[in-house]
């Protein structure tokens, strides 16, 4: 009788802990991978969620001359990459931390793919406006 607790709470523990986990509230704006996100704010989060290995993918457009500073909150295994709409074949790689500058007016791709990770999860992609001269900023998509 002792054996089938001890294996009760182990399957129920395993099952609480593989459980996704709900999504902080940061009081930042939240977009979905589904929405056109035009002229963002000055800070937002990125959801994408993630099965197995499909690629999911958001736009983006913004409205003057910026640097981003770029962080992968969560699945950080996950690939994720940008470009420029339009079938344009430059593809830049985002690292976990990145910054990168963005030309405004045009529309930008963001594309993640969860590399054959098992289990489903939202990727969570900080996107945050930099002071950094954005004419003088070599890294630009």
């Amino acid at each position: 009788m002792r054996k089938i607790l001890v294996l009760i709470a182990l399957i129920s523990l395993l099952i609480l802990t593989s459980c996704p986990r709900e999504i902080e509230d940061t009081g930042i704006r939240r977009y979905q991978n589904t929405e056109n996100i035009v002229n963002p704010p000055d800070s937002f989060l990125l959801l994408m969620p993630m099965v197995n290995n499909h690629t999911v993918k958001a736009s983006m457009e913004t409205d003057e001359n910026a640097v981003w500073r770029v962080v992968k909150e969560n699945a950080v295994t996950s690939t994720v990459w940008m470009t420029r709409a339009l079938n344009d074949p430059n593809l830049y790689y985002l690292n976990t931390v990145d910054t990168i500058g963005l030309e405004s007016g045009i529309l930008y791709e963001i594309y993640g793919n969860n590399n054959n990770f098992s289990q489903e999860r939202t990727l969570q992609l900080r996107f945050d406006k930099t002071i950094i001269d954005y004419e003088t900023f070599p890294k630009k998509l």
